[in-house]
């Protein structure tokens, strides 16, 4: 064999093999959506997003956190396919900056007042986390939603400053929120009702003139590379089988 044929052959070998990579970087990207979703749905998307996972074969990452702190991480890197967002502010902040493709209303978040089994502080209404024996935990209403659902419900209640001027900590999350609770750090907090049943705590309802409830928004992204498994995922998430998982972890869905 010739070397100008050898040549040739070793050319088209080269071409061959980066067709290849070139067929397979586009499928591998298809198969795979990033997800940026609000910390108190994690119960039930940690279990709905592997059952996705299962039957579509689709590889999932998702970002969890305070809608603030997660929006933020989506602001500066502008990537990503959807955004589950608990919060009509950062909703409308999606909207104004043209980053909303299309959305879906899937839940409905209600706040509670929640503590541990058993009530020993026997707290019954909004007006008990006045008392100088209750320790009382808040969202930082800077960056979770259940932290600005928590100030509008003490401002319709006239209690904001009072509340504010004893809360012990403040949190990035509901979640953290939860667990103080558990670990006895903090005696009661207004977080949603899904995040109470899923930690195991007892809770009470909040007055529905003062209460006020959040929509949650699955939105995909304009900056989407995998618009169609975005769909998919979507309406994945209004199927009787997920339907069931949220009302099991407490969520209401829309």
């Amino acid at each position: 064999m010739s070397n100008k044929v050898k040549a040739l052959l070793i050319v088209a070998v080269l071409i061959l093999f980066t067709l290849t990579l070139l067929m397979k970087v586009p499928m591998q990207a298809k198969n795979k959506i990033f997800i940026y979703c609000g910390a108190g749905l994690k119960p039930a998307m940690d279990e709905i997003v592997k059952l996705f996972e299962e039957e579509y074969g689709v590889s999932v990452e998702i970002s969890y956190g305070g809608v603030g702190a997660i929006a933020s991480q989506f602001f500066t890197s502008k990537m990503g396919d959807i955004f589950i967002v608990p919060d009509p502010l950062y909703f409308n902040k999606l909207k104004e900056k043209g980053y909303v493709k299309s959305y879906s209303e899937i839940l409905v978040f209600t706040p509670v007042i929640a503590f541990v089994k058993g009530n020993p502080k026997n707290i019954t209404s909004l007006f008990d986390l006045l008392r100088s024996d209750v320790r009382v935990g808040l969202g930082d209403p800077r960056v979770p939603a259940v932290g600005r659902a928590a100030k509008k419900i003490l401002e319709k209640a006239d209690i904001v400053n009072a509340v504010f001027n004893k809360t012990v900590v403040y949190t990035s999350t509901v979640n953290e929120l939860a667990t103080y609770i558990k670990t006895g750090a903090i005696d009661a907090a207004i977080v949603w009702r899904a995040v109470a049943i899923s930690y195991g705590l007892d809770y009470v309802e909040i007055d529905e003139k003062y209460n006020v409830k959040y929509p949650v928004y699955a939105v995909i992204l304009s900056t989407t590379t995998s618009e169609e498994l975005s769909k998919m995922f979507i309406e994945f998430l209004k199927t009787d089988e997920v339907k069931k998982i949220f009302i099991e972890k407490g969520f209401t869905p829309a």
